[in-house]
């Protein structure tokens, strides 16, 4: 299945193809994942997390909301909000990929002085 792709590490966002857990552990890079649902812009979306992204030291942004307040941390997988009646998840179609890209910004922390890409106007 695609999915939309933050990579904090190199600094881009992307379409992958990820076929389960050990796609999702690999391309994320943790050990433990969480599946959230949030909105970004107008679209509600699911999206593949490491449970532990906040625990580590200096952890680095990957979405805020619409105050900079942030929200996630680390490496992202995004699907689209409308699951199967299995609870699979789906595609991102065409418009939804554009509007969560419309609500992607470049930051710089005061640990991380090398800018890259968040999302934002993410909601709850």
């Amino acid at each position: 299945m695609k999915f939309l792709f933050l990579d904090i590490e190199n600094r881009e966002v992307k379409t992958v193809e990820a076929n389960g857990l050990d796609d999702y552990y690999r391309l994320i890079g943790c050990r433990t994942i969480g599946i959230i649902s949030r909105t970004i812009g107008d679209v509600k979306v699911e999206i593949i997390i490491d449970d532990e992204g906040a625990l580590v030291n200096n952890p680095k942004i990957s979405a805020i909301d619409i105050n900079g307040t942030p929200m996630l941390f680390g490496n992202l997988l995004v699907a689209s909000g409308r699951v199967t009646d299995d609870g699979e998840l789906t595609e991102l179609t065409k418009e939804e990929v554009d509007e969560i890209m419309y609500n992607v910004a470049t930051i710089t922390t005061s640990v991380y002085k090398e800018p890259y890409q968040v999302f934002v106007e993410m909601y709850y």
